[in-house]
């Protein structure tokens, strides 16, 4: 069993990127001293937004983020160094005094590493089971044909029932080759927040939440987490909701 979705109103895609960035450091400093804290982030501009209201809180660093490990949900597989990469556009709003430490921030290897897509995959999954990271919180976007992570509506890779990470091809929205969490790995999490800005996005939200959706149509539907689902939406995204 998942948890049912609770819809948390914001007004504006800054007010989602901060309630969201200030909900993260919350539940970091509810987790007891000593014990590692993992979490899933996200790209695309309101998960950015997110990221970097994380890093320029002050309370980030007194919440012990020497704990706090940070993986990335999904990447596009290009090169390590590229600005289309989900890594480089949180680090460039992070600063180089980030507090979490470099060591615990889980990059996905690039094309340029001479591993193939598959191959880099099955290398982050092995990094999660080792670091025997069970994620407390997997922060997804959601794009407007309902996507999350790098898994696309009516794409193979949305119906792979491995709890891991995968190798995506063809991806409908560029770059085409990606590394993306698998369905039951987000769903095997103890928490899936869901952010989402604009009216673009207000379609997807309706049919993520709409229990007659499923996954294949409408990815978004499944992100569910175990204990907690929430979907941090803006006046925009939530205007076609009862």
């Amino acid at each position: 069993m998942t948890a049912s979705p609770v819809i948390v109103s914001c007004q504006d895609r800054s007010a989602v990127a901060q309630r969201a960035a200030g909900d993260l450091i919350a539940h970091i400093e509810g987790v007891p001293a000593g014990t590692a804290v993992h979490i899933a982030v996200t790209g695309g501009g309101v998960g950015i937004a997110t990221l970097a209201e994380l890093a320029k809180s002050p309370r980030l660093a007194e919440a012990s983020p020497g704990r706090v490990h940070l993986w990335f949900s999904d990447e596009r597989y290009v090169d390590a160094g590229s600005q289309d990469r989900n890594d480089i556009q949180a680090a460039a709003t992070w600063g180089p005094g980030f507090v979490i430490p470099e060591a615990n921030i889980h990059r996905v290897a690039g094309a340029d590493s001479g591993l193939s897509a598959e191959a880099a995959a099955t290398n982050y999954e092995t990094e999660i089971g080792r670091a025997k990271a069970a994620f407390d919180v997997v922060l997804l976007g959601m794009g407007p044909d309902g996507h999350v992570a790098s898994l696309f509506p009516g794409h193979p890779g949305v119906s792979d029932k491995r709890t891991g990470v995968i190798a995506v091809h063809d991806s409908p929205k560029p770059p085409p080759d990606r590394v993306s969490f698998t369905m039951p790995l987000i769903r095997s999490s103890d928490r899936v927040w869901v952010i989402a800005s604009g009216a673009e996005k207000a379609p997807a939200v309706k049919a993520a939440l709409s229990p007659a959706s499923t996954a294949e149509d409408v990815p978004a539907s499944a992100a569910r987490g175990q204990l907690e689902s929430r979907f941090y939406l803006d006046t925009e995204s939530s205007s076609l909701l009862d």
